[in-house]
Parts: structure tokens; C-alpha cells; sequence
């Protein structure tokens, strides 16, 4: 009786292959490319890169869990990490303390390590804020002021009117 191809496997070949495995290994080749896999990836980047696809404008699109703001989650050793922070730390290197990583592209499940570039937290929340066009109303956006905010003018325009309104009514007691 000849022995599986593998080192270390006793088990008798698979007769109905002619591959040289025994059936545990040969359908660890038919699943997964490589006698020697058992989860079908060799490490956490093919994992990773599992997990993605490429767009047309050079973002690489995370297709795995995302969390309530859409960035992506990966689990790395029992612990789920932002996919995003993942992809830049083992393609770069660590992020600096004090910093977090900004997506330059402005898509918040792209993991593409050259879209990502860590700033501080006031300059990451500045950049989202001029990148917006609009306000959630649909108006158009002005330019950041000096403390570097945009406020919609109609939309404040309205809620100080609704504001007034509402104290008119309390001082002379309409629709009560």
C-alpha cells in the first residue's frame, strides 16, 4: 500500500486519484490550492486581499464587515482592528502617536495604503468638512471661515427664524 505525498502522512493514497494525496489532502487541494492549508489562507495579508476589489479609480474597496460609518472591519488575531489602519500599518508602517490615518480619497471603505496618509485629528476633521459640497439639505457650502467651520447660511437663516418664532409664541401665549 503506497503512503500520501505529504511528509508525515501515513494515510493511503486516494485510489480514485491519481494525485498522490490521500483524501484529506487532496481536498484540502481542491478547496484551497495547497495541500498544507486548513482555513484556506496562509496569512493575514492573502486574507486581507481576499476581502477586496479594485475600482476603477484606484481605490481597493473593502467587501468585508463595515462598522455603522461604513469604514471597514478586520479580525486579526480574535480581535476586529478599522481595515483601513490594518492595510496602512503592514504596508507603511506604524502610525505615529498622536495621529490617525485620513483617507485621501475620501471613501471611507477604500483600503488602499497610498490613499491613506495619517494627520492629526483637527486636520482629518477639517478635510472632511471642506470636502463636503453640500449640506444635508442640499445647499451649497460656503468657503471654511477663519475657525475653519462651513455653516450653511439658509440653513441657519431657518433655525433662527424657527427660533424666534417659537419665542413669540411663549411670550404671548399663541398656540398654547
Amino acid at each position: 500500500m503506497t503512503t500520501c505525498i505529504v511528509d508525515d502522512c501515513a494515510s493511503p493514497r486516494w485510489a480514485k486519484r491519481t494525485s498522490g494525496y490521500c483524501v484529506k489532502h487532496q481536498r484540502r487541494v481542491d478547496r484551497h490550492g495547497s495541500p498544507d492549508m486548513v482555513r484556506g489562507f496562509r496569512s493575514d495579508e492573502d486574507r486581507f486581499l481576499a476581502l477586496t476589489y479594485a475600482s476603477g479609480d484606484g481605490c481597493l474597496l473593502w467587501r468585508g464587515n463595515t462598522n455603522d460609518q461604513g469604514y471597514g472591519r478586520f479580525s486579526v488575531e480574535g480581535r476586529s482592528v478599522p481595515a483601513h489602519r490594518w492595510a496602512y500599518e503592514h504596508f507603511v508602517g506604524p502610525i505615529p502617536e498622536g495621529m490617525e490615518p485620513d483617507h485621501l480619497c475620501r471613501v471611507r471603505n477604500c483600503v488602499n495604503h497610498e490613499h491613506i496618509e495619517p494627520v492629526t485629528h483637527r486636520e482629518n476633521s477639517q478635510r472632511a468638512a471642506y470636502a463636503q459640497a453640500t449640506c444635508k439639505r442640499g445647499h451649497e457650502l460656503p468657503a471654511p471661515g477663519a475657525n475653519g467651520r462651513r455653516v450653511c447660511r439658509p440653513c441657519a437663516n431657518e433655525r433662527s427664524r424657527a427660533h424666534k418664532a417659537r419665542w413669540y409664541r411663549t411670550l404671548t401665549g399663541e398656540g398654547a
